[in-house]
Parts: C-alpha cells; sequence; structure tokens
C-alpha cells in the first residue's frame, strides 16, 4: 500500500523513529518526565521493530542469493530439510535500507501493525 502522509502524520512517524532528537533542547526542557519517557519508549520499540524489518529483508535477500547458487546438492538438501531460523532483532544490520529494499510504506506499515502509530494514525489530519 502506497502511503501519503500529511504534515501530522510525518510529524509522528519521524517522532516514532527519532525520539526526542526531534525537539529543541528548549522544547525538551519544557516537557514532563513522563511525556519524555512515552517518547523514547515508543522510539526504542520502533527502531526495534524497524531493525526487526531490516533483519527480516536481509535473511530473504540472503535466500534468494543461497537458492540460486547452491540450489542442488547433499549441503543444501540438508540445510533445506534442518530450516534453522534465526530471530535476533537485536542484531545490527548496517546496510542501506534502498540495498534491502526496504520502503517507507514497509516501515509504516510495520508500525502500523504494531501499534506503534496508533489505530487512528492514518486518520489523523
Amino acid at each position: 500500500m502506497k502511503f501519503i502522509l500529511n504534515k501530522t502524520q510525518t510529524f509522528y512517524y519521524k517522532r516514532a523513529i527519532l525520539g526526542l532528537r526531534i525537539y529543541t533542547p528548549e522544547q525538551i526542557g519544557l516537557m514532563t518526565k513522563e511525556k519524555k519517557d512515552r517518547i523514547r519508549k515508543v522510539s526504542k520499540k520502533a527502531n526495534l521493530i524497524i531493525q526487526t524489518l531490516r533483519y527480516q529483508k536481509l535473511v530473504e535477500k540472503s535466500n534468494d542469493v543461497l537458492n540460486l547458487f547452491f540450489s542442488r546438492g547433499n549441503v543444501y538438501d540438508q540445510l533445506q530439510s534442518e530450516r534453522v531460523i534465526f530471530t535476533q532483532p537485536d542484531l545490527r544490520v548496517a546496510l542501506d535500507d534502498k540495498l534491502l529494499e526496504v520502503t517507507k510504506d514497509d516501515i509504516v506499515t510495520a508500525l502500523l501493525e504494531s501499534g506503534v502509530l496508533g489505530p487512528n494514525f492514518l486518520n489523523l489530519k
């Protein structure tokens, strides 16, 4: 699905990803401790979800390459029969989003599905 975000949606999207870094020090000083904690918590969860998305894309790309070059033979058959799945979302994927083909729409979808952006995010004006 192609998302076209308005100004309000873009603000909440960036705040979810960047956290307090979108605010000036003066604005941060005026915030309550609870609001700062909430923004940090949402940002941490959003970045974990984005990292997991990048990891999943990396695994998909790796599997495509392995299937292309090693689709015949005993080693491939053994690997396919075992189906080891690695789930380490804390593993940092340093590859660029363009290389992994992670789009802004993929990120928005993942954040919506996880509840980070909230159920009414697409209705904000």
